[in-house]
């Protein structure tokens, strides 16, 4: 799965391949020197598959699928070549299959093998357990590797020390260690990890992290500001029943600036914040604009500490009044009222009203429940609060500084503060602003397939719909708001005003309902969204029992229906939670953030000491409790197009049961938290997912026990998500227990995992099974990235029995066999035809091929031994039986190539095997195991008669392979002979090799004792140059090579394993480019299905006298073992012994009878044309001077050519230049 180089292969050999040493394959996929052919020659037999064995993969490649050859590969993702798809080891895991495999880098592979974590280098071929991991118990059900940290994130149900459900295995150190927050609790189990920028996500099934006391905390960390110098002991922590107002999209102004301060940086304190004056004069303004309307209930200021601000005023826009404000004042710790002229402490004096105060909680003095207060009022040793006395809305806030400590104003922080929590249905408009804040933050999301615009200046959301496609309770928004405690509490809706956007002819009824952490209906009201202004309607007022750890109660408002209207347009404003009793002193774990199936882990929180909540209560934190159902089982996260995550599991939700998603907003870069908004995907599924994997950047794979979700059915089991769900059509989808994305040359498939059956293989765009072909079989098991674990056989190309190989090694299979069957010899006529017969005899010409015996018949247990060319006449050897039209034909039949008509000699049963010419006669040698009348085995027949007679008549042979005339009167024979003494008594002596008198008739055994065995086929190295026996001759049996010379035999066979799989076929002798080759300039093709020792299975090597190198690997239905190439057959005349009285040129036309002269003959028709032409030419030239006119001046001959151009060659340029002169002269 593509970037990929492995070093790989010491050529693994396993059963009849090769012996070997290990079950390793080592060195590398480069490039096999070869010897180079000086002609091309075909390799005819048995294959549909072939590969060029010139590189050390394509071994490996070639094995059958088995168990035994089942190993870890490394596999591109696109553009495969030789070099990048290779298999590495097999068996590396010692027996085990692993159940998943995460990449490390491109040479390390993760692997789940018996539910342990195992790391694979595949640069020294090892496999070892992770250090440590013998401590651990339990399985491991997945892993994330954060190859930005070189960390391995493992989930299961683990048990480490402290620690359940998640580890974390530091890859570089090779540490196994325990996450901060001693994973989760007991008896949990995490099934899903995922990585978004700085941000770990598990899912899993769990309640609680290990370290129970890092869910804890105060939800108001202000009062842990930078700024304080006072702790507090106490157990209990304060609520705040306001909301923080967000200032960042705010534009600031300032006037008397000191010029060098950041005016922004003071709506968010911290240690760096601070503003100030000028020194030049006393007095200046700070002035926040703001982008919609608010109604703040308080403000609180950070004083400077020497340089600070004395007095001040807040004045607000649009009213352009003076604010009246509340404070306490720290010394007498009472409320006071100021409006023009109002005081700031500074922190020393704040100090001292704290030291003198009896109920300061973690460093703040907070007062509620009191006349003339909403909400909380209150001050620390950092900060002070005022309270707006009848707060009206505003769109600007003005701070003027009237007076200074020191020498000049300073002011380290500022924020606003609203009563009560408010929720936008924009989602954007619900941001905390000072993101070092672990504030409680409320959110939105919409519902549905619903396409939401935004409305006037971004304050609400606004939809138009037909009225036909509303679905009823699916559609709409959903507000979350982030209660802190138990209490009272009132519940508003606010709704924009028809009038203000012009819809008020299509406006519609929307249903509201409240909904309790603990899925109970608190209330449902169906409001009418016609009013003209903006308005609110009342959905709940009461007590809401916000348990510990308990989520908070969620409000959604969704489509009801229409008044008439086709179209029908929907707005979402927002809510309005009032406090009307709550208890503003609750205990810390009053406070504890719930989880539920989901976890989001920074490791920077843990790290930060001044963050209160290490585990803040995120968004994707609150998903889990405030959007799934109780003790939820989350099994899938997988993030798309790095913008949206989606869970998949088994749960109910709002936005959709066991599968939804989360559109990921950005990212929080201080602290280090996902901001997010979930949505549903087609309302979910109605079953659960136990599987979700990522297949591509856009798509996921789903697998579970489900059948559809609200808009698509028959989705059974397995389907995939793009946009929309479809159905991935596997076969038997219950017997699936896995599912696996694998991209193989640039096409995603997946791999489904049976717990009945092999794992199989589909395509993603179609869901096709991908089927064994003739050159490829995936049986893949497991993938992850550039690696794989099964085993893989490709071939290079798809090939029909016949394969032409080029002068540099190069194959062409496309050769077009309409016989469909095998080939097992084969004969060249000429530069552009050459004969190929097994089953049938078939005529390839020119790129072309057709049978050229259509109406003769072979038995299927017959086929094609050998072929000869006799003058105008194709002789057929082939053993078995045949018929041609209405006539039986037994080992022989002769097809005349001019008259296209077919002769069957009459023999009676029997096969021939071999066929030559007698020199001194007409008659064809034919030999083999056959019977016909007057003579069997050894025979003379004359062509032209069609008759059969005796060769020998001294005694009698049978066993008989292959011959060949090394004289006018002799012949070698070879096979596994007998030959009897006298007449027909066969069998009083046997050898391998015999000779034949043609003068005498007779055969005689050679003294072969050095030949091992029967012979089946040899050649006179020299060729036509043959003298006699004592010449090299090449001989080869079906299990051993070699040559005679001075009749010593010497073996070929080092450099090939002798094994009872070895087979050999045929030999050829052919062209090399050297003149240092195995004999002269000729190298030793063979052919058959045997094992070099140095590279394993071969169908065809190369001997160049010292070493031997693979040529080919064939194969049948991809099994190589199973293939077998038969024959070699060279673009070149065969050997014959030259005579006086050989017979014709061997090629007639063999097509209609047209004949083609020979090079001599072609020769000596020109000569004499030339002659001719030159007579005639010469005659004419005379007669014209005899009657030409007398008085023509005659004088000497000017060369055309001078003389010291007559010794050398003449360009062609200067020849042709000639001619055109004498063109023009005449």
């Amino acid at each position: 799965m593509k970037p990929w180089l492995l070093k790989v292969f010491l050529y693994l050999y396993l059963g009849s391949f090769v012996e070997a040493s290990s079950n390793s394959t080592a060195g590398s996929a480069s490039s096999i020197e070869r010897p180079q052919f000086g002609q091309g020659f075909y390799l005819l037999g048995q294959f549909d598959a072939i590969s060029n064995y010139n590189n050390l993969a394509k071994y490996n490649l070639s094995r059958p699928i088995s168990s035994e050859n089942q190993g870890i590969y490394q596999i591109p993702q696109d553009n495969i070549t030789d070099d990048n798809l290779q298999l590495i080891q097999t068996d590396p895991f010692n027996g085990s299959s692993p159940t998943q495999l995460y990449s490390v880098d491109n040479k390390t592979v993760l692997a789940v093998v018996n539910g342990k974590p195992v790391l694979y280098d595949s640069d020294n071929q090892s496999s070892t357990q992770l250090e440590g991991w013998d401590s651990v118990t339990g399985d491991v059900d997945t892993v994330y590797v954060d190859q930005e940290n070189s960390l391995a994130y493992i989930g299961g149900s683990l048990q480490y020390n402290v620690s359940s459900g998640a580890l974390v295995y530091d890859l570089g150190s090779s540490k196994l260690l325990q996450l901060p927050f001693n994973g989760f609790n007991e008896g949990s189990r995490i099934q899903a990890i995922t990585k978004y920028n700085s941000s770990i996500v598990f899912g899993g099934e769990f309640s609680s992290l290990g370290n129970k006391t890092l869910q804890t905390g105060s939800s108001n960390s202000s009062s842990n500001s930078s700024n304080s110098s006072t702790s507090s002991n106490s157990s209990s922590s304060l609520i705040q029943s306001e909301q923080p107002i967000n200032l960042d999209n705010a534009i600031i102004s300032t006037a008397n600036s000191d010029g060098q301060s950041d005016p922004r940086s003071i709506i968010c304190p911290s240690d760096s914040s601070a503003w100030g004056l000028s020194t030049a004069q006393i007095g200046g303004s700070w002035t926040a604009q703001l982008t919609t309307f608010v109604t703040p209930s308080k403000i609180r200021l950070y004083n400077g500490n020497s340089d600070g601000v004395k007095l001040f005023r807040i004045i607000t826009a649009p009213a352009d009044s003076i604010m009246n404000l509340t404070y306490i004042d720290p010394t007498t710790l009472q409320l006071t009222s100021c409006d023009a002229w109002c005081p700031l402490s500074q922190d020393s004096d704040l100090s001292t009203g704290l030291s003198g105060a009896s109920n300061v909680t973690d460093g703040i003095y907070q007062i509620s429940d009191v006349p003339g207060i909403r909400g909380t009022l209150g001050f620390s040793d950092s900060y002070q609060e005022f309270e707006f006395v009848d707060s009206t809305p505003l769109e600007a806030v003005t701070i003027e500084i009237l007076d200074q400590y020191g020498n000049r104003a300073v002011l380290d922080g500022l924020q606003l503060f609203q009563y009560g929590l408010q929720v936008n249905a924009n989602n954007t408009l619900n941001a905390a602003g000072c993101s070092n804040e672990q504030q409680i933050v409320s959110s939105s999301q919409t519902l549905g397939n619903v396409s939401w615009q935004q409305g006037i200046a971004g304050q609400f959301l606004t939809t138009t719909i037909p009225a036909n496609e509303i679905q009823k309770d699916t559609q709409g928004v959903r507000y979350n708001p982030d209660l802190p405690a138990s209490g009272d509490y009132t519940f508003l809706l606010y709704t924009t005003g028809c009038a203000t956007d012009n819809t008020c002819d299509q406006r519609g009824i929307v249903n509201a309902t409240l909904i309790a952490g603990n899925g109970t209906v608190l209330a449902s009201e169906l409001i009418y969204q016609t009013n003209e202004q903006l308005k609110y309607d009342e959905i709940f007022s009461g007590f809401i029992d916000k348990e510990d750890g308990a989520a908070s109660p969620y409000l959604t408002v969704t489509f009801d229906s229409g008044f008439g209207s086709d179209e029908v347009t929907f707005v979402a404003d927002y809510i309005l939670v009032q406090f009307n009793s709550i208890d503003y002193t609750s205990t810390n774990e009053s406070l504890s953030i719930p989880l539920n199936g989901l976890f989001e882990y920074s490791l920077s929180n843990f790290t930060d000491s001044k963050l209160q909540y290490p585990v803040g209560n995120s968004s994707i934190n609150r998903i889990g409790s405030s959007s799934l159902s109780k003790n939820a089982q989350v099994n899938g996260l997988q993030i798309v197009n790095g913008s949206k995550l989606f869970v998949a599991g088994d749960f109910n939700s709002s936005f959709g049961d066991n599968f939804f998603g989360v559109d990921l907003t950005g990212y929080n870069e201080t602290s280090d938290e996902i901001t997010s908004e979930e949505f549903s995907v087609q309302g979910g599924l109605n079953g659960p997912v136990s599987d979700l994997s990522l297949a591509n950047d856009s798509s996921l794979l789903l697998l579970g026990d489900f059948t559809g979700s609200n808009s698509t059915s028959s989705l059974d089991d397995v389907a995939a998500y793009d946009g929309s769900f479809r159905s991935l059509s596997v076969a038997n989808p219950q017997s699936i227990n896995s599912i696996t994305p694998f991209t193989f040359n640039n096409t995603d498939y997946f791999i489904a995992g049976s717990n009945t059956s092999n794992s199989s293989i589909y395509s993603l765009d179609d869901s096709k099974q991908l089927v064994q072909s003739p050159t490829l079989d995936l049986n893949i098991s497991q993938a992850a990235s550039s690696f794989a674990f099964g085993q893989i056989v490709k071939f290079d190309d798809a090939a029909d029995n016949a394969v032409f190989v080029g002068n540099d090694s190069s194959l062409n299979a496309q050769i077009h066999n309409p016989s469909n069957g095998s080939f097992n010899a084969g004969l060249y006529l000429n530069s552009s035809s050459v004969v190929l017969a097994g089953s049938n005899v078939v005529l390839l010409n020119n790129n072309e091929s057709s049978i050229i015996l259509e109406d003769l018949t072979f038995d299927s247990d017959s086929k094609v031994t050998s072929l000869f060319n006799y003058e105008d006449f194709l002789l057929v050897g082939f053993s078995g039986s045949a018929s041609y039209k209405n006539e039986t034909a037994s080992g022989l039949v002769v097809y005349d190539l001019s008259k296209h008509n077919v002769t069957v000699p009459l023999i009676k049963n029997g096969g021939v095997s071999a066929i030559g010419i007698d020199p001194n006669s007409t008659d064809v040698v034919i030999a083999g195991n056959f019977t016909a009348d007057g003579c069997s085995n050894f025979c003379l027949y004359n062509v032209s008669e069609n008759s059969i007679s005796e060769a020998i008549s001294q005694n009698s042979i049978s066993g008989i392979n292959d011959l060949k005339f090394f004289s006018s009167s002799g012949a070698l024979i070879a096979g596994n002979l007998s030959v009897g003494s006298g007449g027909h008594d066969v069998g009083s002596s046997s050898g391998f090799l015999a000779a034949y008198n043609s003068t005498t008739n007779s055969v005689s055994l050679i003294s072969d004792e050095s030949v091992p065995g029967p012979v089946v086929k040899f050649e006179f190295a020299a060729g036509n140059e043959t003298t006699g026996l004592n010449d090299t001759i090449v001989v080869l049996g079906s299990n051993y090579v070699g040559y005679l010379n001075e009749s010593k035999y010497t073996s070929l066979m080092d450099g090939v394993n002798n094994g009872s799989s070895t087979l050999f076929t045929d030999f050829a002798l052919v062209n090399g480019t050297t003149d240092d080759l195995f004999y002269k300039n000729n190298l030793l093709v063979v052919s058959g299905s045997f094992n070099l020792t140095e590279y394993g299975l071969v169908s065809a090597a190369v001997y160049d006298g010292k070493l031997w190198s693979p040529l080919l690997i064939s194969a049948t239905d991809l099994n190589a073992e199973n293939s077998l190439v038969n024959f070699v057959l060279t673009t070149s005349q065969g050997y014959s012994f030259n005579s006086t009285s050989s017979p014709k040129s061997p090629l007639a036309s063999l097509q209609k009878s047209v004949k083609y002269f020979t090079k001599g003959q072609v020769a000596g028709v020109g000569c004499a044309l030339a002659v001719g032409t030159t007579l005639l030419l010469t005659s004419l030239g005379g007669l014209v001077y005899l009657f030409s006119k007398r008085n023509t001046v005659v004088g000497p001959l000017k060369s055309r050519v001078g003389e010291d151009k007559m010794i050398t060659a003449v360009p062609p340029s200067e020849v042709i230049d000639n001619m055109n002169k004498a063109r023009e002269g005449l």
